[in-house]
């Protein structure tokens, strides 16, 4: 007897949902997940990568959280405090367009 086997379309269930900036008290749920990093006029640029949260710390001057990250071939982390969340960076939950950047404003 010859099992059916039902074929998904994986990228169904995300139609419709189109990239957003995170919220600061959502990002932990990001945690070693994927989201997208954008920078405000820093050095870190402004056209953003791909990052994965891995860690928060909370001190007595405020929460860092680590991350990890591939940029140009090349792996790296950093850390990034979350006083600065959406004034100097601010996470996406996928990759924007320019387009999108541009219209959500930043603090």
């Amino acid at each position: 007897m010859k099992k059916k086997i039902a074929i998904i379309d994986a990228s169904e269930p995300l139609k419709g949902q189109e990239p957003r900036v995170i919220r600061r008290d959502e990002l932990k749920q990001f945690e070693d997940s994927p989201c997208w990093f954008e920078s405000h006029n820093t050095y870190m640029g402004k056209e953003g990568f791909w990052i994965i949260p891995v860690m928060f710390h909370t001190f007595s001057v405020g929460t860092i959280m680590s991350y990890t990250s591939v940029l140009n071939g090349v792996g790296g982390c950093g850390e990034l405090g979350l006083s600065a969340y959406n004034k100097a960076w601010r996470c996406w939950s996928a990759k924007p367009t320019d387009e999108q950047r541009k219209a959500v404003k930043w603090n």
